[in-house]
């Protein structure tokens, strides 16, 4: 609960001058206690009811924290301008056991998914991906619609593996075999960054690729 620094979003009508350069987020300078790369937004106020949630979810905007901690949605944090990374997640292993990537649809097939699926086979965490209607962030879908098309979107997240092999699939596995040999060494490209090439999770991953095949 106590301050490290500050995360500050430039509004839209803000003056562009050497003073206020244009630049979307603004953040304290790195210090001792201060890292960007490791800190998140809003975690002070949402750590106890993550844990009374079952998981913290992590959306791309202070504006996204902000709003949802606006309409009783309070387990949500933000990177600070960063991808989830495994500092990140050394930090989250103390506070909960999964976590819930939040993206818009056209973020959904971003290298954002591709980075949070490497942490996901390189850590011991349950981390899901939740889609939001296409256009739309958090933010914008709590101020139009209200919490409840939120809340039924953390609902409804899926792991990131099963996410991402969704999306290989509807790219190449229905184009022969050679769709499905892409789809195969894209997935596996990923899977090789396991650190523990015996893990239990690595073996359950690999049974999955081979019922999809």
């Amino acid at each position: 609960g106590q301050i490290v620094g500050f995360g500050g979003r430039i509004l839209p009508s803000s003056p562009v001058s050497a003073d206020y350069p244009q630049a979307k987020y603004i953040n304290s300078a790195e210090t001792p206690l201060f890292s960007k790369s490791k800190q998140l937004y809003g975690i002070d106020q949402a750590v106890k009811l993550a844990a009374k949630a079952g998981y913290l979810a992590i959306v791309e905007g202070y504006t996204d924290v902000l709003m949802a901690h606006q309409h009783g949605i309070g387990q949500v944090v933000a990177t600070m301008g960063t991808a989830l990374n495994a500092r990140h997640i050394t930090e989250l292993k103390n506070a909960v056991s999964r976590v819930v990537l939040v993206f818009d649809a056209d973020a959904g097939g971003s290298a954002g998914v591709d980075r949070a699926l490497e942490v996901f086979v390189s850590n011991d965490m349950d981390l899901r991906i939740a889609t939001l209607p296409e256009g739309l962030d958090p933010c914008d879908l709590l101020v139009a619609h209200g919490p409840e098309p939120f809340r039924q979107a953390l609902d409804r997240a899926i792991d990131v593996f099963e996410f991402k092999l969704q999306r290989v699939w509807a790219k190449h596995g229905t184009a022969g075999i050679d769709g499905r040999t892409k789809a195969l060494e894209e997935m596996l490209a990923i899977l090789a960054l396991t650190p523990n090439e015996r893990s239990v999770k690595l073996e359950l991953m690999l049974n999955r690729l081979a019922q999809r095949l």
